[in-house]
């Protein structure tokens, strides 16, 4: 193969690569989503363990509970067991919307592959990402 056409395929698989890495991050980067989701398959949760739970910072996840209660998808309330302490739970409204979120999130990001094509590009990142020593 030609230097320049070789030169202008590992620019396209850039490009491709990148614009996958924007979907990827914007797919799974839904804070929100994740908030009620978690709490979808955890139950009440306090501030804290949703704080580990998405990673985060503990101003950011004040900030998304916040959004979260304005919307009336969550609701605070004191636990039962120790009521210095207040924990997080769902709404019906959350619920619901949680609910759309996981069948959504269950939607193969993949449905353009075969089961071989999607094993085939598995095993070629997975052999990309070696070489870049990750």
């Amino acid at each position: 193969m030609e230097q320049g056409t070789e030169q202008a395929i590992d620019e396209k698989l850039s490009r491709c690569l990148r614009r996958c890495g924007h979907v990827l991050y914007h797919q799974s980067h839904h804070s929100q989503q994740d908030a009620v989701l978690a709490l979808l398959r955890q139950g009440p949760l306090n501030q804290k363990q949703i704080q580990q739970l998405l990673s985060t910072r503990p101003g950011s996840v004040s900030e998304l509970i916040s959004k979260l209660e304005a919307k009336q998808l969550v609701e605070r309330r004191r636990d039962d067991d120790d009521r210095r302490r207040v924990v997080l739970s769902l709404t019906e409204k959350g619920q619901v919307a949680a609910l759309i979120h996981k069948e959504r999130a269950s939607e193969d990001l993949f449905a353009a592959f075969s089961p071989e094509e999607k094993e085939q590009l598995a095993g070629l990142l997975e052999k990309l990402l070696e070489s870049w020593g990750l």
